[in-house]
């Protein structure tokens, strides 16, 4: 830096430079202009609602933008130029520590909280900011106890505008919104926008209802579609914790490239909640003896690998409005009503056991192309129900001893495949198809599908023994009233309901 109040980086007439005009803020000696030092292009700290007062400069860049920065001027003058944002910041606590505190300290350029093995009782939310990750030393050893289902892990994005709907086309960077008054978006704090799939980038705001990508939009038409506008929360993990009575467990919203791994979620109301987020990562995480388990509601791009659910009083896993997810490894069991709910999903893939759930090991509905594959269905009221969906695969699945079907599809459901499975000890049959175009291929157990398709509901069946029919043909039979006789000769009759 020179007396004349240039600053420079890289040699004397280095790549990065600011010129100090009026000398309204004091950095170590020098004195800088708010506006020059904080600009970059046409946006800047003060246009994003920072306070230069308050925050480190991160080479021009707004707050937002502070991980591609190469360097950053802290208030004392000083220029730290290595790893700014990518969590590099270590604090460590133990029980009796402000959390919330270390948090925010953390999030002031990235990093990540340590939090020792110990019981941590809380009366308050645990609120996770972008660039933050939260560890714990061990799974069963760091412990956090919410006390009372009040409180919980919340990570939530802000700035948030959802009225009205928007069209979009593939390869277009102009998004039109119908029922939209995009001109109260605070622009310089809200610069994303969740289009059916991912966070695009806003690069500007025309009218209320006009805005224009920084990259052209990429996924499927969009017409008369909801989104959401936000500042998202972005580059978080929370790991390695058992979570305790909360309100919910770990509640994430408005996400992008985040993560939960090796977490021990019990005795909360919900234990898992993640809304309108995309490109995430679980790995191990558990929930056992909440209200409902995990629910995921309009999220995309994401891997989970080895999640349990058991015990809980309402459903296992949900997954409402969800696309280009997969699931593998899942242990599922033991909940009051259905163990996986897909609603309103396409493309997702699952994998796992599902175990002694009250009502389906897995109910599909209103959902398209997703697939339940190498999985176990036992012990649920029925293994699989597919319920107005189409292309939805079940496949390499033993699919034993349910009390209902070990697969049931409805007469609203189209071009279904069931092929590569074994049925044992189903109680009301393997299959019942009632649907268009089911592709049966190669399964064991049920041989006798070819007949029960012979007898749609409402067939009579009459046999000489007094045997159920479900026993050789499946499905559902109800005795009708003995006394029929043919040469003295008793008459036992069925209809199939």
């Amino acid at each position: 830096m020179d007396n004349t109040g240039n600053f420079y980086l890289g040699g004397a007439n280095g790549p990065l430079q600011w010129t100090s005009i009026d000398s309204t803020l004091s950095i170590g000696n020098w004195g800088f202009d708010t506006d020059k030092i904080w600009r970059d292009g046409d946006t800047d700290a003060e246009s994003a609602g920072m306070s230069p007062i308050d925050y480190p400069f991160y080479a021009g860049k707004k707050f937002a933008d502070r991980a591609t920065a190469p360097f950053r001027v802290s208030l004392d003058g000083s220029v730290v130029a290595k790893d700014i944002i990518t969590n590099t910041r270590q604090l460590s606590a133990v029980p009796g520590d402000n959390l919330q505190d270390l948090i925010d300290e953390v999030a002031v350029t990235g990093g990540t909280l340590g939090l020792r093995n110990g019981y941590y009782p809380l009366d308050n939310d645990l609120n996770i900011p972008s660039g933050v990750y939260l560890r714990g030393e061990t799974i069963e050893g760091a412990i956090l106890d919410f006390l009372d289902n009040t409180h919980g892990i919340k990570s939530i994005g802000t700035n948030v505008y959802k009225d009205g709907f928007v069209d979009a086309t593939p390869g277009d960077i102009v998004v039109t919104g119908i029922g939209t008054t995009w001109t109260d978006v605070d622009m310089a704090n809200a610069p994303w926008i969740f289009l059916q799939e991912s966070w695009a980038e806003i690069a500007s705001i025309e009218s209320d209802t006009s805005l224009t990508l920084v990259s052209p939009y990429s996924w499927s038409p969009l017409s008369n579609s909801a989104y959401v506008i936000a500042t998202p929360v972005t580059d978080t993990q929370v790991l390695y914790l058992t979570i305790l009575n909360a309100d919910v467990g770990v509640l994430a919203q408005y996400q992008r490239n985040f993560g939960f791994d090796s977490l021990m979620i019990a005795s909360s109301g919900v234990g898992m909640s993640v809304t309108d987020s995309a490109n995430g990562t679980f790995n191990n995480v558990g929930t056992y003896y909440c209200g409902y388990g995990q629910v995921y509601t309009n999220c995309h791009l994401m891997e989970n690998k080895t999640p349990g659910v058991v015990g809980c009083l309402d459903f296992g896993l949900r997954l409402d409005r969800c696309a280009n997810i997969s699931i593998v490894n899942a242990f599922i069991g033991g909940n009051g009503t259905n163990g996986l709910e897909l609603d309103t999903c396409n493309s997702v893939t699952v994998g796992g056991t599902f175990l002694a759930n009250t009502l389906d090991g897995a109910s599909i509905l209103d959902s398209y192309s997703c697939a339940l594959t190498g999985s176990s269905f036992s012990g649920n009221a029925n293994g699989v129900e597919i319920s107005n969906s189409s292309e939805v695969g079940v496949n390499l699945g033993g699919i034993n001893g349910n009390a209902g079907y070990g697969v049931t599809i409805d007469a609203t459901s189209t071009d279904n495949m069931i092929v590569g499975c074994s049925f044992t000890f189903n109680g009301s049959g393997g299959l019942n198809d009632l649907g268009v175009n089911t592709e049966i291929g190669v399964n064991t157990g049920i041989d006798n599908y070819a007949k029960l398709e012979a007898h749609p509901v409402g067939s009579v069946y009459m046999s000489v023994l007094n045997t159920d029919p479900t026993t050789e043909l499946g499905g559902s039979w109800e005795a009708i009233a003995p006394g029929y006789t043919i040469d003295s000769i008793p008459i036992y009759v069925w209809k199939r309901v």
